[in-house]
């Protein structure tokens, strides 16, 4: 696999430092999109991959993940190439790589790649926290979706590889930003700030995959911050239709952090998923 080509356009991104690309390298414009490339490494597809091994422990899944992840790995190594220039794509995909460690446990290939995949997340964790997107406007600092990405990332990373020397730092300082932001990013009647129904999904996400892994490994969040989730899924309840869609209201990437269904021809207007794991918490 070509992990920093745009097969639509074929156009293929050097590798060097990911500080050294130039805007113009990253964007070159004339069709040539880098959120190809950036999409196929936020894994979405190698959690398709390990669930089909969980569901039926055939070993050419187990398998394929492995040989993506080596190759992947060697084709991208820490911080070279244009997967490493943007720290919300790092963050998504050390929550899926996570998630398939999760799934791959009792494969025979999990205890001979174990080391080097911590290893690999303990790099992205570290990438994300010297990596943070926040900028200053007009005087302000300035925090989108792309910084709660971060810090999502970075949470889950910490709540699930407690071995990683960083992890209570990462916990404590992840837990307390993700507190801090939905206060700020999420209006009183409950709307993500960005007037978006796709960025409010997304949104919902990086809010709600934090409280469910932390509730499974014992950290709890405020009363305020499930308060708020619960106005966040009740937006979701009241503009979904009849026919189980949501408008499309405002930009929309359909961005994700988790695709754990329906990959890669999920409904981009159906939301319901988050309403049902909103009703189990």
């Amino acid at each position: 696999i070509n992990w920093m080509s745009d097969i639509k356009s074929d156009h293929k991104w050097k590798e060097k430092h990911y500080t050294s690309y130039s805007p113009n390298e990253l964007m070159p414009g004339n069709g040539i999109d880098i959120k190809i490339p950036w999409e196929l490494s936020r894994f979405h597809h190698l959690v398709t991959i390990a669930q089909a091994w969980d569901l039926t422990n055939d070993k050419k899944y187990s398998n394929e993940f492995f040989s993506q992840w080596s190759n992947w790995q060697d084709s991208n190594p820490f911080c070279y190439g244009i997967n490493w220039t943007n720290t919300m794509e790092v963050a998504i995909r050390a929550v899926n790589l996570i998630t398939c460690l999760g799934l791959l446990k009792d494969d025979v290939g999990y205890d001979k790649n174990y080391k080097s995949i911590i290893k690999a997340i303990r790099q992205h964790g570290l990438y994300i926290e010297n990596n943070l997107e926040i900028g200053i406007h007009n005087g302000k600092i300035s925090a989108t979706n792309h910084y709660l990405a971060n810090i999502c990332g970075i949470t889950i990373i910490g709540m699930t590889c407690q071995g990683l020397p960083e992890s209570n730092r990462w916990v404590k300082t992840g837990m307390k930003a993700l507190e801090q932001e939905i206060k700020r990013m999420v209006l009183d009647d409950g709307f993500f700030f960005e007037s978006s129904t796709s960025y409010h999904r997304l949104a919902t996400e990086l809010f709600l995959y934090p409280l469910i892994i932390g509730q499974k490994s014992g950290f709890q969040f405020s009363n305020y911050y499930l308060q708020t989730l619960e106005k966040m899924l009740d937006i979701i309840l009241f503009l979904t239709t009849p026919g189980g869609t949501i408008p499309q209201i405002g930009d929309n990437d359909d961005g994700r952090l988790l695709i754990l269904s329906g990959y890669p021809d999920w409904d981009r207007h159906d939301h319901r998923y988050l309403l049902g794991l909103g009703a189990v918490i």
